[in-house]
């Protein structure tokens, strides 16, 4: 299957053809964005995504990619970079997921105005990931330890670097080497 390049295909619409697989909730928050920064609609965005596409449990520590976003600077950070966090991933612990939605609406509590993008109620489809990701400007892989890490790899394949906790390890970062993965401590 070959993949749509965003930059380069369009639409019959004129969007690109990756981003006719975004979610909804994906594609209203581009048209925010753009509304927010005064930009001529989504195609004038570009690479806006920070996501982090994990299945919320607490093994998978999606609240690391929140203490992520807090450390760069939360809404402030986000805002200045024109950026919008994505948290996608089927909800496996429901206390899980609602921790983790409360503590990204908390560190945007300051700026309600700010899109975001919450996507916890499935997991998404390979066509709906593709577009995610490569409108996404980096990827964080939060758990402290995965024998793989898979969406590290699925993110690079749309040029897309990834954080990982530096921790126990990330077997995906054998693999991608330095070039395509970027070890911080996530957990401290």
């Amino acid at each position: 299957r070959q993949w749509a390049r965003s930059d380069v295909e369009t639409s019959e619409g004129g969007g690109s053809v990756s981003d006719c697989h975004l979610p909804e909730a994906a594609r209203l928050a581009i048209e925010r964005l753009a509304n927010v920064t005064g930009r001529n609609g989504g195609d004038d965005v570009g690479r806006c995504f920070v996501t982090c596409a994990v299945r919320m449990s607490p093994e998978k520590a999606p609240h690391n990619f929140v203490r992520l976003l807090r450390s760069l600077g939360g809404a402030d950070f986000l805002r200045r970079n024109g950026l919008i966090p994505v948290l996608c991933g089927a909800r496996s612990v429901e206390d899980c997921a609602g921790g983790v939605v409360r503590e990204l609406e908390s560190l945007l509590a300051g700026d309600p105005d700010w899109p975001r993008v919450v996507m916890t109620d499935r997991r998404l489809g390979p066509d709906e990931l593709a577009a995610v990701f490569s409108r996404s400007v980096l990827n964080v892989h939060p758990c402290p330890y995965d024998a793989y890490g898979m969406t590290a790899v699925e993110s690079a394949a749309f040029g897309c670097p990834t954080v990982v906790d530096g921790g126990r390890g990330v077997g995906a970062l054998a693999l991608l080497g330095r070039g395509g993965c970027v070890e911080v401590d996530l957990e401290g």
